[in-house]
């Protein structure tokens, strides 16, 4: 008999979520992580409207805003130049966005695990997967002692992000990729007032800000990836430098100052990786991983979390094969394709002319730009709104508008005797 029905390697959003939700359906569930909590990680940690969803449907949402975490219930978008602005049609259980710091969110899902009866182990470094025949069966650690231990369970759920001991042991393939497209800094702002997501974009630089716990707002900047070596030699002067190329930005934080070092990366991968094996599942970045530009990871993190937790439900309760549910909650990845499709096209940060006409079509629709930005949020489907037949029906609408109100206006502009 295994020590415990699952075993979790990482605690953070996916592996706490994915523990939450087991537990609460009667499950024995180990979590280990070689982190303590709460604790920072490297991450933008902006959450869309579907992943505030998650948080209140597990009753969590309140508590972080309580916290300090202002909801977000609007963005701005300005690419160069032209002007976006909206609300995202609203989630099953919230329309607001949030973004608190990984301590307050990290922390905060730790804790509801473990208040729903998971059991958490902190400072505990996996070192083996233990096996039986080609079958995971629990792995081998050391624990905040020092100590070796052995763990049995039925079921191995690899929440160990981007590096994954799990998916690398087990081999997992990659099915979908794209390049690397961008690297990304931030820092973080006190004494600015904002309460609403603002993006701007020119060609080859995009910057996001938005307000966070603390009373901060966390400054986001992307740029292409080949100048990483560049950025990364000079962080702080290519960081003022970029925002001084968009006056907008430095208005919106000249009451303001920088409170925080810069944090970033370049190690920015997009992948999407088998997801299951005999005796064996990753969740969250370990299974899929995509650049932060459009802020998916963490609420795409909630959702798989849900969808495996439910998954193994169904197939440990013997409601049906644990591998065949494991096989769906695989294919259900599937539909986070259209999305990682657009990350990716977008990450290329490019303002052509192609895109200064859309967002022209979208500032003159209020009604468009909201499902544009639902896209965003995960409130409005992916493939419907950037479907080539709406776009181009957007963009003739908008023409059809403007070339209405020429004639319009020179028809009134007319003398009377003419």
């Amino acid at each position: 008999m295994s020590d415990y029905d699952v075993v979790i390697v990482g605690a953070r959003c996916a592996g706490s979520a994915t523990a939450l939700e087991l537990a609460r359906r009667g499950h024995d569930v180990l979590v280990v992580d070689r982190a303590r909590f709460p604790s920072n990680t490297l991450s933008t940690h902006y959450i869309q409207q579907r992943g505030a969803s998650k948080l209140a449907e597990w009753g969590l949402l309140e508590r972080l805003e309580a916290a300090g975490a202002p909801p977000i219930p609007g963005n701005r978008w300005v690419v160069d130049g032209i002007e976006v602005a909206g609300t995202p049609p609203p989630a099953a259980h919230t329309a607001s966005a949030i973004g608190p710091r990984r301590p307050l969110l990290d922390g905060t899902l730790v804790s509801a695990a473990r208040e729903a009866g998971a059991e958490v182990r902190e400072g505990f470094t996996v070192t083996d997967l233990r096996r039986a025949g080609d079958r995971v069966v629990g792995l081998t650690g050391t624990d905040a002692d020092g100590e070796s231990v052995d763990v049995d369970a039925d079921l191995v759920v690899g929440a160990d992000g981007r590096y994954s001991f799990v998916a690398n042991a087990v081999e997992a393939a990659t099915v979908h990729e794209q390049p690397v497209h961008t690297c990304v800094y931030f820092a973080y702002y006190g004494g600015v007032d904002l309460e609403v997501q603002e993006i701007h974009a020119i060609r080859d630089l995009g910057v996001a800000v938005f307000p966070t716990d603390g009373g901060l707002v966390n400054v986001s900047m992307s740029r292409p990836h080949e100048r990483f070596a560049e950025i990364r030699g000079d962080v702080a002067g290519t960081f003022e430098a970029d925002l001084a190329r968009l006056p907008a930005v430095e208005d919106l934080l000249a009451g303001g100052e920088r409170v925080s070092p810069y944090w970033g990366t370049g190690d920015l991968p997009n992948y999407l990786r088998e997801a299951w094996g005999p005796g064996w599942a990753l969740v969250g970045d370990a299974v899929h991983h995509k650049d932060p530009l459009l802020a998916q990871g963490i609420s795409d993190a909630f959702e798989q979390a849900s969808a495996l937790a439910a998954a193994i439900d169904a197939g440990l309760g013997g409601e049906r094969p644990l591998e065949a549910a494991l096989a769906d909650y695989a294919a259900g990845l599937e539909r986070h394709l259209p999305m990682f499709e657009l990350n990716a096209r977008l990450a290329q940060l490019e303002v052509d002319g192609a895109t200064r006409t859309l967002f022209g079509a979208l500032a003159a629709s209020r009604r468009n730009a909201d499902r544009f930005l639902g896209t965003i949020g995960g409130t409005v489907p992916v493939a419907e709104f950037w479907d080539e037949s709406n776009l181009r029906r957007m963009v003739l609408r908008t023409k059809a508008k403007q070339v209405g109100q020429r004639v319009m206006g020179a028809v009134r502009g007319r003398s009377p005797s003419s």
